[in-house]
């Protein structure tokens, strides 16, 4: 199964900050609903989402990019060596210009960002710079606080991934998952990176996510009210925030997101069992999919 076979049709789409964004698109049957953003996190890229969009209204028109730098997308780092091209706020501008640029409406799309890790913090930055666009958010087992990560210089942590990267890349899906056996979904994901072609460019577009985050997007966070040690409202909108137990173990995931918008506003929830793992779509698609839907039902 695949994109295609759902409506999906493949853009790569060139925008202003030279990136080329790839991305599916299916038109909604209701045009008067706001377009839902996929966005993958890492280490993996759209197809994660290929089985998920079922689970989507029909009625929601959906676009599911690889963020700039994973998957089919590109972008060069930023001239200088600071990372900046890969903050946060730069992947909302480039996602959000390459949507305006394949749907051509006269008047800007209303759109519901929803995403995973990286990119349920590209969802929040997405609300936070285009308060006029933004309706809602989805972010699923994150919190937000940069993590650091792969937050070394360049070429450190590009090397030593490149050397082994097949056995990273899977060390990091077992272990989030919990499972030795991988399922296609996780393979899909460890596959790009290990493309003799492109691989090498993936890695390093991945660890400059890391860099970013670290330096550029706690910035812009603490300037927009997000401080771990005074939380508040900063959100004016509805916020699903779907996290595992893999999450909730370290973060008191409720309480954070719930500090951070005004009362009613903010379902957050666990996910899956005990044992599920940080890639709730994929490991507990059914659970997720249902709750998501009475979200965009009860608000949209």
């Amino acid at each position: 199964m695949g994109f295609a076979s759902e409506g999906f049709t493949e853009h790569l789409t060139h925008v202003s900050s030279e990136a080329t964004i790839a991305g599916y698109y299916r038109p909604g049957q209701d045009p008067t609903k706001p377009v839902l953003i996929l966005l993958h996190g890492y280490p993996q890229n759209s197809l994660m989402w290929t089985s998920f969009v079922t689970e989507v209204p029909s009625e929601f028109s959906i676009y599911v990019p690889d963020l700039p730098g994973y998957g089919q997308s590109t972008k060069e780092p930023s001239p200088s060596g600071d990372s900046y091209a890969h903050s946060k706020r730069e992947f909302a501008k480039d996602i959000l210009e390459a949507l305006d640029l394949l749907l051509h409406r006269s008047v800007p799309a209303k759109v519901i960002p929803y995403g995973h890790d990286r990119g349920g913090r590209v969802a929040y930055r997405m609300a936070l710079d285009y308060p006029d666009r933004v309706l809602g958010i989805g972010v699923l087992d994150i919190v937000p606080t940069s993590v650091v990560f792969l937050s070394s210089p360049y070429p450190y942590p590009e090397t030593l991934i490149s050397g082994s990267t097949r056995f990273f890349f899977t060390t990091i899906f077992q272990r989030w998952t919990r499972q030795d056996e991988l399922p296609q979904w996780a393979i899909d994901g460890i596959e790009q990176y290990c493309d003799p072609v492109n691989g090498k460019k993936r890695i390093q577009g991945s660890c400059e996510d890391y860099r970013a985050g670290a330096t550029h997007d706690v910035e812009f966070d603490l300037q927009d009210g997000l401080d771990p040690s005074n939380l508040r409202p900063v959100f004016k909108v509805p916020i699903l925030a779907l996290s595992s137990n893999h999450l909730r173990r370290r973060f008191d995931v409720d309480t954070i997101w719930r500090s951070l918008a005004p009362d009613g506003l903010v379902t957050s929830m666990k996910i899956g069992q005990d044992n599920t793992g940080h890639f709730l779509i994929n490991e507990a698609q059914e659970e997720v999919g249902e709750t998501t839907r009475q979200w965009l039902k009860e608000h949209w």
